[in-house]
């Protein structure tokens, strides 16, 4: 659904009519696309963003040309958007709070560099570790129950097969934090993926679905409960509604700066680092938005 989001920027940039835009909307539907299936190891999984933007632009500056698209391209019954992806569509909760309500308010971070929906177990997981003073050749047994979303999205059998496959399975990220203690950029190196320390730890790790967070709605998706066995006898317990980095579980200031710092700082020289940081802390009081993409662009 993201080239409509695009489409619907870009008509605004574009100045287009309510007509135009609605044939935006209407090519945009018919180049919408990125299978989930990519999870499993395809390189394709890193274009699906950046081509539902191209794609949206591309179908406004054709509007704006008079070029026409599916004029009710969401609703119609035979090979509508709504009716390709749910046979119980709800039209009404995308316009619910249109003008009020802006979901770039809702935005999240993600603390570690994984799917969403394993961020909640690798918080649980880091917490019961750090705060008993766990390594990993301590645990015997990690149990998880989470919602049959989570399960289906990160939870199937690891291989690996590239980078994407690493990040968006929760074996293979639980295991990395167990020994490693993070889940960041070194723990997804393609000298990684196929690390015999992290394959033998998988097996310690179970999964299965819990219908009573299935029974909380949409909006807990990424609720679990997780239980860590120990070699010792002893045992530890950790449920979470939310994961780490959404409005209902917020990261702090210092932490999504660190990330940011950690990230940048592969491409960008320190010097240009902190600049960003600080103009970003004054973001709305610049005389001019250009300040700040001029330092994005890295040193030729």
């Amino acid at each position: 659904c993201g080239v409509f989001a695009a489409a619907a920027v870009a008509s605004r940039m574009l100045g287009l009519g309510g007509a135009q835009t609605a044939h935006a909307f209407g090519t945009a539907g018919s180049m919408a696309g990125g299978l989930m299936a990519a999870q499993e190891g395809a390189m394709v999984k890193r274009v699906h963003a950046g081509r539902a933007a191209q794609a949206g632009v591309y179908a406004a500056l054709l509007a704006r040309r008079g070029f026409t698209g599916i004029e009710n391209v969401l609703e119609i019954p035979f090979g509508g958007f709504y009716h390709a992806m749910s046979e119980r569509y709800v039209p009404d909760f995308v316009t619910a709070g249109l003008g009020e309500k802006w979901e770039t308010l809702l935005v999240g971070f993600k603390p570690y560099a994984t799917a969403g929906a394993i961020h909640a177990s690798l918080a649980a997981l880091d917490g019961i570790m750090g705060e008993n003073e766990l390594g990993a050749n301590n645990i015997e047994r990690i149990d998880v129950r989470c919602t049959t979303y989570c399960c289906k999205h990160v939870a199937w059998r690891y291989e690996p097969r590239g980078v994407a496959a690493a990040q968006l399975n929760m074996f293979y990220a639980l295991s990395a934090m167990a020994i490693d203690r993070a889940a960041m950029i070194e723990q997804f190196d393609e000298q990684r993926l196929a690390d015999p320390r992290l394959l033998a730890f998988m097996p310690r790790i179970h999964v299965e679905p819990d219908p009573a967070f299935d029974a909380l709605g949409h909006a807990f998706r990424y609720a679990l409960r997780m239980m860590v066995a120990c070699r010792d006898g002893r045992s530890f317990e950790r449920q979470s509604l939310h994961r780490p980095g959404t409005p209902d579980n917020p990261l702090s200031a210092s932490r999504i700066e660190a990330k940011f710092r950690l990230l940048a700082g592969r491409v960008l020289p320190g010097g240009a680092v902190d600049e960003i940081v600080t103009t970003v802390s004054r973001l709305e009081r610049l005389d001019d938005v250009k300040q700040l993409s001029a330092l994005l662009v890295p040193a030729r």
